[in-house]
């Protein structure tokens, strides 16, 4: 859950528009698909009964 969190405030906190992003490059890109990898992992290890 944490690791969720975590990725979903790195996301939402980030002050740059996706245009500015692209134009930077695959540094820049990875500020998006970083977070969002920590979302997704964090949402694929909660534990389902």
């Amino acid at each position: 859950m944490l690791l969720t969190l975590g990725g979903a405030e790195i996301l939402l906190t980030e002050k740059a528009s996706l245009k500015v992003v692209l134009h930077i490059g695959m540094q820049g890109l990875a500020d998006y698909l970083l977070p969002a990898l920590m979302v997704l992992c964090g949402l694929l290890t909660v534990p389902r009964d």
